[in-house]
């Protein structure tokens, strides 16, 4: 087996060889890890502590960077002022819409109010027209009355009048 023993040999030489290039390949490997750990492991928990936390402290260091981390760590940071903006926006909006609320509490009440009063003003205005009914029933029977009765003067005024031209005293008469 010349030919057995010659693979064996060159495999023997190989070894070193073998072994001294598994061995860099391993110190590589871990040469990359430690590089993604620094530069890709680290920056992502910083943002996902951003996040859980709200603060920006976590990601300044990362808008340094010219990489997609910088730009990530710049619209975290536009997205945290959009949200306080959006928070004292909110709460400006609950504040105005309880003061709305008191509000239209006070108009609900007012309009109850004036409901009261409307219903009030149109309870009078049926007696008030009761009342102008009784007085036009009045004026009328006073106006008849004054109507006889003006027209009994009249009447009595001619006879009288009729009366008294028949009784004129002639001037001859109360001569003595």
């Amino acid at each position: 087996f010349v030919f057995g023993n010659s693979v064996v040999g060159m495999f023997k030489q190989f070894i070193p060889i073998f072994l001294l290039l598994s061995l860099m390949s391993l110190l590589i490997v871990i040469a990359i890890m430690r590089y993604s750990t620094i530069k890709i492991t680290r920056p992502l928990k910083n943002i996902a502590e951003s996040f859980d936390t709200g603060k920006t402290d976590k990601i300044l260091p990362l808008k340094k960077e010219t990489n997609e981390f910088g730009v990530i760590s710049e619209m975290m940071e536009e997205f945290f002022i959009q949200k306080d903006s959006l928070v004292t926006l909110n709460a400006d909006l609950k504040q105005s819409r309880e003061e709305v609320m008191v509000q239209n509490e006070a108009l609900q009440q007012q309009k109850e109010e004036i409901s009261a009063q409307h219903e009030n003003v149109l309870m009078l205005n049926e007696e008030l027209s009761a009342i102008n009914e009784d007085l036009a029933a009045q004026k009328k029977e006073v106006q008849d009355a004054h109507d006889q009765l003006t027209s009994g003067i009249t009447y009595e005024s001619r006879l009288q009048s009729a009366m008294l031209q028949a009784v004129e005293p002639e001037p001859d008469m109360f001569k003595d």
